[in-house]
């Protein structure tokens, strides 16, 4: 053993230790209220992904009347208030008994992912049950029949990793998922002033995304597009809709050239997690790479997607989709 290792034994005891008195204290809740929960624990991948995980649970939590505990919230706090207001990410949201509790959260967001160690050697039972997702790409369908019978005979049931999905989430869903990831009323003007300027001269609103941090190690470089291309994209889309005056309201992951968008109206914003992502759902359409970048709020708000399958392809309007659910792009939903 390596002498690293040896110094993080310790701290990888306590979290381990701290995780399996987090779930009795869960067991003896579940088994005193007669209640049954879904613990989402370990979501991997950045803010759209985890966003996008979030979202299928919570539909198969609303479907069932089950409450969704989101433990890993606390790796993403500062998002959205009503998730920061509960130190448990509840799904239905309740009161909770501290109020921002930011340092509580990530703590129990880190014994979480540390307490997939054991949890794969804990067998089944009629009273808790897991499913474990290992790798990135697996996929685990929450209409299934095997998770429906898990639903009716389990107490407490563990959810761990990305790929869970609903492919049948509801229109009832979107105004209960516009609610529960609410942006702060800070960020709001930053939200609507780009919106709000391109429309003062433009006609329709087109978002597009720029997607190159990490992508040129991602799926192989498939999705990675120098700007050069995105200028020729947007030039087709000017032709797409030759009789209507196009903005641009263009969002990157990383800073770009702005020189190459001045004969375009646009507006140009890089990184902005937050403000990009509900900018992009108040606009007419979206063009973007496979990615769950925007897919939540442009889900919620019937935003049709154009997905840059192959960038040297010509973009028509019958090509935009609307989402029939959250990241609604069959090659990497």
């Amino acid at each position: 053993m390596s002498l690293e290792k040896i110094i993080r034994l310790p701290a990888k005891l306590f979290y381990m230790l701290a995780a399996a008195i987090m779930y009795m204290v869960f067991c003896f809740y579940v088994w005193i209220s007669k209640r049954k929960i879904i613990l989402l624990v370990n979501t991997t991948g950045n803010l759209g992904n985890v966003i996008c995980t979030y979202s299928h649970v919570i539909s198969a939590a609303h479907k069932c009347g089950r409450t969704a505990y989101l433990l890993n919230s606390g790796l993403h706090y500062g998002y959205f208030e009503p998730i920061d207001d509960d130190w448990l990410s509840r799904f239905p949201q309740q009161t909770p008994l501290f109020n921002k509790a930011r340092l509580l959260k990530y703590f129990i967001a880190t014994i979480s992912r540390h307490s997939i160690t054991f949890l794969k050697y804990i067998p089944d039972t009629s009273f808790f049950a897991t499913v474990m997702l290992n790798a990135p790409r697996d996929r685990y369908d929450l209409n299934s029949s095997e998770f429906q019978s898990l639903l009716q005979s389990t107490s407490l049931l563990v959810l761990s990793g990305y790929g869970f999905r609903d492919y049948q989430q509801g229109k009832e869903l979107k105004p209960i998922l516009a609610e529960f990831f609410s942006p702060y009323d800070t960020v709001q003007p930053a939200i609507t002033e780009p919106i709000n300027k391109l429309r003062e001269r433009c006609q329709i609103v087109v978002g597009l995304v720029i997607r190159h941090a990490g992508y040129e190690d991602y799926n192989s470089g498939k999705y990675f597009h120098p700007l050069e291309k995105y200028i020729e994209l947007m030039e087709k889309i000017e032709h797409c809709f030759a009789d209507k005056q196009i903005g641009y309201f263009i969002c990157s992951d990383t800073d770009q050239s702005q020189e190459h968008f001045k004969p375009f109206a646009y507006y140009f914003r890089a990184q902005a997690d937050i403000e990009n992502r509900f900018s992009l759902a108040l606009c007419d359409y979206i063009v973007t790479v496979p990615s769950s970048y925007a897919t939540l709020p442009a889900f919620v708000n019937d935003v049709p997607f154009y997905w840059i399958e192959d960038i040297n392809d010509e973009p028509h309007e019958s090509k935009f989709v609307k989402q029939r659910f959250v990241f609604d792009y069959p090659a990497s939903s």
